[in-house]
């Protein structure tokens, strides 16, 4: 038995992403931050968090202030 795992394909992870219901909480537009930006960590773990409380994505509102974290999606 080895202890290399399996590769994770882009494909796969979208799947399981579009089946999570995660998307519902997001914006259509992409955020232009920076490559390796901690507002990405942020986006996933609220999203993760609304869809696990199945709090309803249009009852949620995301209030931000200037700069990067006004491009919150």
């Amino acid at each position: 038995m080895s202890n290399i795992e399996k590769p994770v394909y882009l494909e796969e992870k979208l799947e399981e992403i579009q089946a999570s219901g995660r998307l519902e909480y997001r914006s259509k537009s992409l955020p232009t931050w920076c490559p390796g930006c901690g507002y990405f960590s942020i986006v996933e773990g609220l999203t993760a968090a609304l869809n696990n409380l199945s709090i309803d994505p249009d009852e949620t509102v995301v209030v931000s202030g200037i700069g990067c974290a006004s491009r919150f999606p």
